[in-house]
């Protein structure tokens, strides 16, 4: 009964009932809005605007962070979230690298400071690059 009740105030929050969740919930398939994931464990969080306070909809945990850093990215760089987005899809497609360097140029793979990464390019120091690794087929 408290959880009910502790849900119900949370809502509020929103201007939401149980039913309005339940019905963009369904709209979206129970899915993350981003994501598409089905949620594990949690409900999904309600997504809204904090300029506007317009709910859109639900997404994960992560999703609802990535969306909010890009938020405030956009509002940093003074554009519209959605051009940020759009402008960062067509850049992790269309690499500039590639253009300018009119080829794939790779690196080994993981976060530059890894372990994992560091054991890796210290047996590709030892031992050379593995096969195939510069061949001209490798696309990003």
């Amino acid at each position: 009964m408290k959880k009910d009740k502790s849900r119900v105030y949370h809502l509020l929050n929103y201007n939401l009932s149980p039913a309005d969740y339940d019905k963009i919930s369904e709209v979206q398939g129970g899915r993350c809005g981003i994501t598409r994931t089905l949620p594990v464990n949690r409900r999904l969080n309600v997504d809204h605007n904090h300029d506007t306070g317009m709910v859109r909809g639900l997404l994960s945990g992560f999703a609802n962070k990535f969306l909010g850093y890009a938020e405030k990215l956009a509002k940093d760089a003074k554009v519209p979230v959605g051009e940020l987005l759009r402008t960062a899809a067509y850049y992790i497609e269309n690499p500039p690298a590639v253009r300018a360097l009119g080829e794939v140029r790779l690196c080994a793979p993981g976060r530059i400071k890894s372990k994992v990464r560091r054991k890796l390019i210290k047996k590709w120091r030892k031992d050379g690059c593995p096969k195939g690794w510069f061949d001209d087929e490798v696309q990003p």
